[in-house]
């Protein structure tokens, strides 16, 4: 009796579903109820400003090429995509800064390019004040390095090529603009980019270079800036270059990260440089997810911060940011979203 019961319960779910699934197939006033399944969400993970030239090339060739992301690995393959600001280019020339370490001129060298594929990059910003520290020779050497083994790139100093990088992940086209503040120059061509990318994209990063160093709130220039490109299409923008972490701004509902801080390096002068922000942006159908992840830098090494460290980063940005009180709320938690 107890089987029958069972086979008789089985049977009633069968057909359950059979009904629901006809029935959301057919009606015309309500939607699919298996098309309400939402599927995993895009992940993107973002990080500032990346040096592996100077003491940070030191630092590796004596402990290892994986040194600087052995700790944050995880979090890194796990993402379906990847993205930092490069500070610097990859060329076959001598370190200049590793002879001198007050000449700023940074060039990487090329085997760390398998290094950073090997730690889950899929595309870096070369939208910065440092990316012509060896001329055109040098960002065009850079960009076609990084290419050759599927690492994209997008942005340059001169603000010349503003097209949007498209990266597509889980059915979703994730477009990436870079803007060097530093070049003064096409400012309008970026906009224009931004425009024709909402167009055609899931969704727009826009990563600018920009700010003053060491401050940690905003110009009034990064505002303006920020507020054109969200303007524009932009869903997100990030910027990196203070080489310290600065506050976030809702504007008309897309998040603004001003300044994520440094990433990998070497500027071990102050506590505020040896701290950074990861952003692991998760994009739902509804509603974007954004996990704040503070991290500290020793001796150019990125570990993830303990709870205590943590909740101190959270609270600090909870306190500066210009965002709502239910948002500044989940900021102090380490997570907020953004409905669509």
């Amino acid at each position: 009796m107890k089987y029958f019961k069972i086979i008789f319960l089985v049977c009633g779910v069968i057909l359950l579903c059979l009904a629901i699934y006809q029935y959301s197939k057919d009606s015309t006033t309500s939607p699919n109820l298996f098309n309400l399944i939402e599927k995993k969400p895009t992940t993107i993970l973002v990080f500032g400003d990346m040096m592996l030239d100077r003491n940070v090339r030191r630092l590796i060739e004596l402990k290892g090429e994986m040194y600087p992301f052995q700790n944050i690995l995880e979090e890194l393959k796990t993402s379906d995509i990847s993205v930092a600001n490069l500070e610097g280019v990859f060329t076959k020339n001598d370190s200049i800064s590793v002879k001198d370490n007050t000449v700023l001129r940074f060039t990487f060298d090329k085997k760390y390019i398998n290094t950073i594929w090997s730690a889950g990059f899929d595309i870096l910003s070369q939208a910065n004040n440092h990316t012509f520290d060896f001329g055109r020779d040098g960002i065009l050497e850079s960009k076609q390095a990084l290419s050759d083994v599927g690492i994209q790139t997008f942005g340059d100093y001169f603000n010349e090529k503003t097209e949007a990088t498209v990266l597509l992940r889980n059915e979703k086209k994730i477009a990436f603009i870079g803007f060097n503040e530093f070049s003064y120059q096409n400012l309008a061509g970026v906009i224009e980019s931004i425009k024709k990318a909402k167009e055609t994209s899931d969704y727009v990063i826009v990563m600018p270079h920009w700010g003053i160093e060491y401050q940690n709130f905003p110009s009034n220039f990064q505002k303006n800036k920020a507020y054109a490109f969200v303007d524009a299409g932009a869903d997100a923008v990030i910027g990196a270059h203070p080489h310290v972490i600065q506050p976030i701004e809702i504007y008309k509902n897309k998040p603004i990260f001003y300044s994520l801080g440094n990433f990998v390096f070497d500027q071990n002068f102050s506590k505020e440089t040896t701290e950074g922000l990861a952003v692991r942006i998760s994009i739902y159908n509804d509603r974007n997810v954004f996990e704040l992840k503070p991290f500290n830098i020793i001796s150019s090494q990125v570990s993830f911060k303990d709870m205590e460290e943590k909740d101190k980063t959270l609270k600090w940005l909870s306190d500066n940011s210009s965002v709502s009180e239910i948002v500044s709320e989940e900021i102090r938690m380490g997570k907020f979203e953004i409905v669509k």
